[in-house]
């Protein structure tokens, strides 16, 4: 993904579902590339690993974003992840 993400800087990559089973990788290339976002739906958040949570509340908090379908997936760890607007994607 990294590769991809330096030869296309103007493409916005989403990384989906949460990337299972490369969310370490995922984070990674999300916190260091700026066209690489997560998406975090697919999966309840009671699935989500410790680690994707922890990246998701703090480093990546701007880069994450969430479409639910039909409902909300509330919050994790007392902060909302799913708040990122995938407007500026465009």
């Amino acid at each position: 993904m990294d590769d991809v993400a330096v030869d296309f800087p103007d493409m916005p990559i989403i990384l989906a579902h949460p990337s299972f089973p490369w969310q370490e990788e995922g984070c990674r290339s999300a916190q260091h590339k700026p066209n690489v976002y997560v998406d975090l739906s697919g999966w309840s958040p009671k699935y989500f690993p410790p680690i994707l949570v922890r990246y998701a509340n703090s480093l990546l908090k701007h880069k994450c974003c969430s479409v639910p379908t039909g409902r909300s997936f509330g919050r994790i760890a007392g902060s909302a992840i799913s708040t990122s607007s995938i407007s500026n994607l465009t």
